[in-house]
């Protein structure tokens, strides 16, 4: 069992890479009572950009239409030129309906911990986060997840071939490359279904949290010995990941 790779996704340089996932103690209780991965659909995301085409792709027809019909892509032959027309919009209205059957995880790529990601995904004083790496989180997702690093780019000139559709949600816009997101993904009805479905948007992906989990930190503003708190929860659970304070304790 391991996720796959994808071309539209960048796989780090290093697979040992250091990753983050910052949450509420109610979601840590959720993954660990679940024993799971939350996945969370493409569509209910508050970026409008999220798994969408750019502003570039419309404009973009013509191009891409010449760029196949010169090298013989995408069925291409003499006389094709409308139905490559047609087949290119129709790759890009399918887009909403594709975001729909498109379930997402995501995790924050860096050496060390980041106060802004606390600031920004965790901020309550009694949330966590996670460290893990890249070649563990591979290892313990289920072979229908896709996984690697977001394409960070400009929505509003640069282009994305509709002809892989995961391409869709692999790219982000660069006003996020901050983020340094991994992503994993679960695309297309065969693979959205099975797994259990979580509330209207989301998936439970079970995975093996001994195996995934490194290090847990607490939240830098936290109480006094919270971090006992959170350790007795893991232990309960059978985690034996060790727990600790937040390296920006006292300024956040």
């Amino acid at each position: 069992m391991a996720a796959q790779d994808h071309p539209s996704f960048r796989r780090p340089r290093d697979p040992g890479a250091k990753i983050w996932r910052y949450m509420s103690c109610a979601k840590f209780e959720w993954m660990l009572r679940t024993a799971s991965l939350y996945f969370h659909r493409a569509d209910s995301f508050k970026d409008p950009l999220e798994g969408h085409y750019t502003s570039a792709n419309p404009s973009m027809e013509d191009a891409w239409i010449s760029h196949q019909i010169a090298n013989f892509g995408f069925g291409a032959r003499p006389g094709s030129e409308e139905e490559l027309r047609a087949a290119y919009r129709r790759m890009l209205d399918v887009v909403h309906a594709d975001k729909m059957e498109t379930f997402v995880n995501c995790w924050h790529m860096s050496a060390r911990e980041s106060l802004s990601m606390w600031k920004e995904y965790a901020a309550d004083n009694t949330a966590v986060c996670i460290q893990s790496t890249f070649q563990s989180l591979h290892h313990v997702l289920p072979e229908q997840c896709f996984l690697g690093g977001v394409r960070y780019i400009d929505y509003a000139t640069d282009f994305i071939d509709p002809i892989i559709s995961v391409s869709f949600i692999s790219h982000k816009d660069i006003a996020f490359s901050r983020e340094r997101e991994i992503r994993s993904v679960i695309w297309g009805k065969q693979a959205v279904h099975a797994f259990k479905p979580v509330g209207p948007s989301g998936l439970e992906v079970p995975i093996n949290l001994t195996s995934l989990i490194e290090v847990i930190r607490v939240s830098p503003n936290a109480a006094d010995h919270y971090e006992d708190t959170i350790r007795a929860l893991g232990s309960s659970y059978g985690l034996r990941a060790p727990v600790g304070r937040s390296v920006f304790s006292g300024s956040a």
